[in-house]
């Protein structure tokens, strides 16, 4: 998915060990969910593979995740520790109005 041009992909020993252990609990995590069609009103069986769906998830979060930490050093200079210990809601808080000052700043500047 979006890897055109990138090579194979690097095997990550720790992706592959929450991977054994989440095909350990498929049965649990797989879900046919059914559904119907908004046009045409065909019933649908859709499979949920709720563990394919989590690590995804957590795939995607990680450039997110360096981007506030990022953020959040570069302007309060605090190391990585301490802002890892941070709850979710307090990080992604904190980078809001890092990126929230900038952009009144930016309009300011601009006029």
């Amino acid at each position: 998915m979006g890897r055109a041009g990138r090579g194979p992909r690097r095997r990550d020993p720790l992706r592959d060990r929450v991977e054994a252990v989440l095909d350990e609990a498929a049965p649990l995590l797989t879900l046919d969910l059914e559904t119907r069609c908004a046009q045409c009103k065909e019933v649908q069986v859709l499979r949920f593979d709720i563990a394919h769906y989590t690590l995804e998830s957590l795939a995607a979060e990680r450039p997110l995740l360096i981007r506030e930490t990022h953020l959040i050093a570069s302007r309060y200079g605090w190391g990585h520790d301490t802002i890892m210990a941070l709850k979710r809601g307090d990080r992604r808080a904190y980078a809001g109005l890092i990126l929230a000052e900038r952009t009144v700043t930016g309009l300011r500047s601009a006029g």
